[in-house]
């Protein structure tokens, strides 16, 4: 147990500076595209480990030091891939002191703990909405995922393996959509690109909520059900990638190169408060209502987000034109709380 605390707790602490690696070296109009890649990879990491990785599990051979290998070798196997990680990070990414994405290349970095409660006590609200935002609809993802598969199973009477399937196509759907959502959002703007995902994702989880329904009235066999069910799942990823794509680079944008690390930090820790929150609500539910509640929990948690920013843009009557902000540095730049609430950007 203190192992896995210990696993945890230092993950976390790395994850959040490597990912900000990215803002400040990528300019602010192609951050979109490059979560894309880094999503991508991320769920290609998963699609590995799952299907190759987990499968070490099951070797049962005597190597030298480790001794019998059975249910341990994904272990050290996992290891070896984390050290490799750490040696390309070494040789080939260079940490910029002053960011050439930045346009303010001279501007110095904060105290962290000064940057934090800068971040709740701005005049301009902005990141703390999109902030409460991402845990609302992290909470809806949350919420579905650990039951995914034993909804699946006992729902289309599955084995262990085709159950696993319905998480498969969601992971599958995001490989392959997490890169073109990028480009969407460059194209289209990231508010929207958010705003018809939520839609999307919040019509596919009432949809499976009445998936069993509509298979009596329309007598569709289970085996097709299971099929429908697969194809919304896979709609599902498709829309929920678009949605972390580009809820990162957002809140991103309304950082400084002092504290994206900051900002990075506040992004996990809401979602993953969301992934501690939201399967014991969701159970919570689940035992009240049956397993197909679940998606009506996820279909609000999505739609949650929607309704603030319609009351958000309803208290603010017209939306005046962004505020000019002077920085230390003399610099006079738009805010970001009128282009956040107007879905621009």
């Amino acid at each position: 147990m203190i192992v896995l605390i210990l696993l945890n707790i230092f993950k976390q602490s790395a994850r959040g500076p490597v990912v900000a690696l990215m803002p400040d070296t990528i300019p602010g109009e192609y951050r979109s595209q490059a979560n894309g890649v880094i999503n991508t990879m991320g769920n290609i990491a998963a699609l590995v480990s799952t299907l190759f990785l987990a499968r070490l599990m099951d070797v049962n051979i005597i190597l030298p030091v480790l001794g019998p290998t059975k249910n341990r070798l994904a272990f050290p196997a996992a290891s070896a891939f984390v050290i490799l990680a750490v040696i390309m990070l070494l040789i080939f990414v260079r940490e910029n002191k002053n960011s050439p994405a930045s346009a303010e290349p001279e501007e110095r970095k904060e105290p962290f703990f000064r940057s934090f409660l800068q971040v709740f006590r701005a005049e301009d609200k902005s990141s703390f909405w999109v902030l409460i935002s991402l845990f609302l609809w992290f909470t809806g993802y949350q919420g579905v995922m650990p039951y995914l598969t034993d909804f699946t199973i006992k729902t289309f009477d599955l084995s262990m393996g085709q159950g696993a399937l319905s998480m498969g196509m969601v992971v599958i759907a995001s490989v392959l959509a997490a890169i073109p959502m990028g480009y969407a959002a460059n194209k289209w703007g990231r508010k929207r690109i958010i705003r018809i995902s939520l839609i999307v994702i919040a019509c596919a989880t009432g949809a499976a909520f009445f998936l069993q329904p509509f298979g009596r009235v329309t007598g569709l066999s289970t085996a097709g059900l299971k099929y429908v069910f697969w194809g919304l799942m896979f709609l599902y990823g498709i829309f929920w990638i678009a949605v972390v794509t580009n809820s990162f680079p957002m809140l991103w944008q309304m950082a400084h190169f002092g504290n994206i690390g900051v900002y990075t930090g506040l992004y996990y820790t809401f979602s993953q408060l969301a992934a501690v929150v939201a399967p014991a609500c969701a159970g919570v539910v689940i035992d009240a209502a049956g397993f197909p509640s679940m998606f009506i929990f996820c279909c609000v948690f999505f739609f949650l987000p929607l309704l603030l920013w319609a009351l958000l843009r309803a208290a603010r009557g017209m939306i005046r034109p962004p505020k000019l902000r002077r920085h230390r540095n003399g610099k006079r730049v738009a805010g970001f709380s009128g282009a956040f609430i107007r879905g621009e950007g």
